[in-house]
């Protein structure tokens, strides 16, 4: 019989500190992915990273598992990139540029640098134990250091090793609160010898069990709803969003887990019907974060005759036709590392952030037409009309905040780079034209993408004139007949502002007999209008529109 009870009493005991380190590695894991993932998203910002260090000192006050210091070791210069890394690679040293702690203070300046042979042993680890990047400190056997590599995206599409934040914890965060366990359990035991299997039994397997199971539960679910709320790439979506409802008791902890697993379904049912950048920001109880001026890229999207096509379908079938282009848009707006802003019947907003906004944007417009084209082409083939649509993409400051009732609000964007997107997105229909940008996203594409002047117009509503430009295709080594195509236009749409007619004419018609161009149609019958009503000779070439 006490056979039997030591060995349940160890037996719990042992499960305990299982437990226990799960709980702790969860919270090392999670302070090294989510350091890592602050310095990409502020891009190595001191001050924004300081912030954040300051939030993470207060908390760590208050929690289970205090951590003794968070470390970001970066170096710049380097250029190794995660794909491509081998075990030839030679990593360099890393040193110490950030830290929890005053950097000055520190006295073993093997602290201060991760050395190319610590490097390459940190990175094995990560690699072989993704799930549990734990390992032991040679200089000091009472910490244990939690790492993860810290990587930037480029524009090839792979992810630039630069260093690694590292999360120190002593090893008696886990021994302390086990051997005291451990003292009260076997005191116990000795105290209340005769009635201590029954008091172990009930408390263990309906009590702390499940617990420890559900408090673990949680924590992963918290984990899982973090990382969607702070990752930069996050996909968020509900399938993203798991809670495990494994407590077997019929008892409160069970209907406690139901209830939270209920709760969870609620916000899994939530999502889809809520922008990510509103779930990023409604948590901020500061008016300041709330409101702000943020440099944006919007792009929008309308679907052509989409008023025709609903009068000739039934509302079933034009709710489902609508819900599967708008999916296909957001999937690729979302893997562009863009954010559905707002539906608008057909109408799509999105805008994207970051250093390469105009970039990403653009490369989700060519990625909608493909897509969009081989849509086409099925309905086509199965006798049904075509559904197309026009993209217009603008690049600027803008006034991004809460907007709405006290009782019901959105975040969202306001200011004329926001008025202008959807305007060049109407543009398309006067141009006959798929995606128009403007002039200031033109220059901020790095001559990524082959795109041609389409002309310098004014929208309606403002007095202004801008350059826009249509995006012919992403710059590789098969854009030579769109280069042709694109000078033709250009030396004719140069001929058109200067008035000479002739000329400008000869150039528009090589592009509607070579390329088929519906545009130099609209050029051609600007210049017919133009020799029987000559404008004046200051004429500065500006197209006024008058519809939105």
């Amino acid at each position: 019989m006490l056979s039997v009870l030591f060995s349940l009493v160890f037996g719990i005991l042992y499960r305990y500190r299982h437990l226990l380190s799960i709980s702790i590695n969860d919270a090392g894991r999670t302070h090294a992915a989510q350091t890592a993932n602050i310095f990409y998203t502020t891009e190595g910002n001191d001050r924004l990273i300081h912030s954040f260090f300051a939030f993470r000192k207060v908390a760590n006050e208050k929690t289970n598992f205090p951590f003794n210091r968070i470390d970001i070791f970066h170096e710049k210069s380097s250029v190794i990139y995660m794909e491509d890394i081998s075990n030839t690679t030679v990593f360099p040293a890393y040193p110490l540029t950030h830290s929890t702690e005053d950097i000055s203070s520190i006295k073993d300046k093997r602290e201060m640098v991760i050395s190319p042979e610590k490097a390459r042993k940190y990175y094995n680890h990560y690699i072989l134990n993704s799930r549990n990047p734990v390992l032991n400190d040679e200089n000091n056997k009472d910490i244990t250091k939690y790492i993860w590599p810290i990587t930037i995206p480029e524009e090839n599409g792979k992810n630039r090793f630069v260093g690694f934040s590292v999360v120190t914890f002593n090893k008696d965060i886990l021994s302390s609160p086990y051997i005291q366990t451990v003292i009260t359990t076997l005191t116990l035991l000795i105290i209340f010898l005769h009635i201590s299997i029954l008091l172990i039994f009930l408390v263990a397997n309906y009590m702390i069990t499940p617990l420890l199971i559900l408090r673990t539960n949680v924590r992963n679910m918290s984990i899982l709803l973090s990382r969607m709320l702070t990752s930069k790439n996050a996909n968020i979506t509900p399938e993203n969003l798991i809670f495990t409802n494994s407590i077997e008791t019929n008892d409160e902890i069970k209907d406690l887990s139901n209830e939270i697993d209920n709760m969870v379904s609620v916000i899994r049912g939530i999502i889809p019907y809520i922008s990510v950048s509103t779930l990023r920001n409604a948590g901020s109880n500061s008016e300041n974060t709330k409101t702000k001026v943020r440099d944006l890229a919007f792009l929008f999207t309308d679907i052509r005759d989409f008023t025709a096509l609903c009068e000739k379908s039934n509302p079933k079938d034009v709710v489902s036709i609508l819900n599967y282009y708008l999916d296909l848009e957001t999937k690729i707006i979302l893997n562009n590392n863009g954010d559905i802003d707002k539906f608008v019947g057909d109408e799509m907003m999105a805008f994207f952030s970051g250093p390469r906004k105009e970039q990403n944007a653009c490369n989700a417009a060519i990625q909608i037409c493909k897509v969009m084209e081989q849509e086409s082409k099925k309905r086509l083939k199965k006798g049904k009309p075509v559904i197309s649509l026009g993209i217009g993409i603008n690049s600027g400051k803008v006034i991004f905040g809460s907007v709405g009732a006290r009782t019901r609000m959105d975040f969202t964007s306001i200011g004329d780079a926001v008025n202008l997107g959807a305007r060049l997105e109407s543009a398309n229909k006067i141009y006959m034209t798929k995606t128009i940008i403007s002039e200031i996203v033109y220059n901020r594409l790095n001559d990524a993408f082959i795109c041609r002047e389409l002309d310098f117009i004014v929208v309606k509503g403002k007095e202004e004139p801008v350059r826009i430009y249509e995006i012919l295709q992403k710059k590789n080594k098969y854009s030579n007949k769109a280069i042709a195509f694109k000078e033709k236009f250009e030396k004719g749409l140069a001929y058109y502002r200067k008035q000479q007619w002739n000329e400008a004419e000869n150039f528009f018609v090589m592009c509607t007999d070579q390329y088929n161009d519906k545009t130099s149609y609209i050029f051609l019958e600007r210049i017919e209008y133009f020799r029987l009503n000559p404008p004046p000779q200051d004429w500065d070439g500006v197209f006024k529109m008058t519809v939105k």
